[in-house]
């Protein structure tokens, strides 16, 4: 039986309980997404590039990557452009993973299911490719 199957044929509580699962529980620890598994398989390979060509093209040096998790697809373009400035953006472990483990760019804590606005220094915003997007 495949994990989904037995998961829908739970029955849906009411209103009362959000119609969350029976049998649902919750998690005591955050779980972080890693961009690469085990397989090799590395999501999204051509946005970072197309980004920094852009950032290029319009004369741009701050690449911002919201929700970056532990920044491998930043640290490629670091070396790429080591005078650019990269601000990695995420929460927890990933981010003092990056602290720890990058010595390029800056790491933003903000938690993005509840922040109110990012921390992000308008000087860094108006010289960011985001900035043509706006």
């Amino acid at each position: 039986m495949h994990a989904d199957t037995a998961i829908s044929s739970q029955p849906l509580g009411g209103a009362e309980s959000h119609f969350i699962r029976s049998g649902y529980s919750s998690r005591n620890q955050v779980e972080y997404f890693l961009d690469e598994t085990d397989d090799s398989i590395t999501w999204q390979p051509d946005v970072y590039p197309y980004a920094a060509a852009r950032a290029k093209e319009l004369g741009r040096d701050v690449l911002i990557d919201i929700g970056c998790g532990r920044a491998g697809k930043l640290a490629s373009l670091a070396g790429e452009h080591p005078a650019w400035t990269f601000v990695g953006v995420d929460f927890g472990d990933n981010l003092s993973w990056c602290r720890d483990n990058h010595s390029f760019g800056q790491w933003v804590e903000a938690d993005l299911e509840s922040a109110a606005g990012l921390p992000i220094a308008p000087s860094l915003v108006r010289r960011s490719l985001g900035r043509v997007f706006n």
